[in-house]
């Protein structure tokens, strides 16, 4: 079983998302940022289930990516930790997000 680590810059991301939901619908705010982070808890039980990052180099390193909906998450394998390095919105096969 593997430790979820968020990094500071997935946090902050995690945030701007959050402020960025429509909070007039009750709940939808909520619902919508328990979904997107219970994905990333998946990576508690199933640490491999994201692809390998695109970029040859970061992918020996074991950066994968996760990707739910309209985002994406990079994050690294250490020993028994995910670490998730931040969260980008992505939009179709567009994968601009992963160069920055």
């Amino acid at each position: 079983m593997a430790e979820i680590v968020f990094l500071p810059q997935a946090v902050e991301t995690l945030k701007k998302i959050s402020e960025g939901y429509d909070a007039s619908v009750p709940g939808y705010r909520d619902r919508a940022m328990e979904q997107l982070i219970a994905r990333f808890m998946v990576l508690e039980y199933s640490p491999e289930i994201g692809n390998a990052h695109p970029d040859p180099f970061l992918a020996l390193l074991d950066y994968r990516v996760l990707i739910f909906r309209d985002y994406g998450g990079v994050y690294r394998l250490l020993g028994a930790s995910a670490y998730v390095y931040g969260i980008y919105g992505v939009s179709g096969t567009d994968e601009e997000w992963l160069q920055e």
